[in-house]
């Protein structure tokens, strides 16, 4: 998984999709959830 998320940090900063990787990605205010188990880490804002 943690693969995964490198692949796409780069992909998202190559294409300019986010600034540089100290960009705060604003969380929408939507309750994640997987399975039904809301994860915490999901539901504040984030940066690379």
């Amino acid at each position: 998984m943690q693969c995964s998320k490198i692949l796409n940090s780069l992909i998202a900063i190559e294409y300019k999709a986010i600034q540089d990787e100290n960009e705060i990605i604003k969380w929408d205010g939507e309750l994640k959830s997987h399975f039904g188990t809301i994860v915490n880490a999901w539901n504040k804002d984030t940066d690379l």
